[in-house]
């Protein structure tokens, strides 16, 4: 019976998690992070985070058209033995906003729906593995015309502690 309570717990928990790192009312959340290449010392690797945004909202790209509009940027906190280099943004999804004062529609681009974003690192000979990476994704959330003060999406990058070597 013991057992069964145990499992029950250790399944419970992923969920509770999940459940706990998405407030109520966030316009744009993180869904996954993966890797692509070596997550070892001494090599590169690629951490691609997968965001997902929330039906009815849009968030400008990291490079808008309209000054009003303020580009999502993403912090990460390091040790010295990581070099992050410039992240990947994609391009997002064109739209044709109407500006006042603006006969024409200006062509500019929001994320919506989910997005990825990519972060080469470069990962020292000394590095201490596993590693968490603190960080902060910074957007201005809008729904149609209404655009709400700029919010900060607080998460972990963790570097998994690499496989052994295989044997020979």
């Amino acid at each position: 019976m013991k057992h069964l309570l145990r499992l029950a717990l250790i399944f419970s928990l992923p969920h509770a998690a999940l459940a706990q790192a998405k407030k109520a009312g966030e316009p744009v959340t993180l869904d996954t992070v993966s890797f692509v290449g070596d997550v070892r010392p001494g090599s590169n690797c690629v951490a691609v985070l997968n965001f997902k945004v929330e039906k009815g909202w849009s968030i400008p790209n990291n490079r808008p058209v309209l000054r009003q509009e303020i580009a999502t940027q993403l912090g990460i906190t390091a040790p010295r033995t990581i070099t992050i280099l410039p992240v990947n943004f994609p391009g997002g999804v064109p739209k044709q906003v109407q500006v006042p004062g603006i006969a024409q529609p200006v062509a500019t681009m929001y994320y919506e729906d989910s997005f990825s974003l990519q972060v080469p690192l470069l990962l020292g000979q000394n590095v201490a593995l596993p590693a968490t990476l603190p960080s902060i994704l910074a957007y201005q959330p809008a729904q149609g015309t209404k655009r709400l003060p700029v919010k900060q999406l607080r998460f972990e990058i963790k570097l998994p502690r690499p496989a052994p070597p295989a044997a020979k």
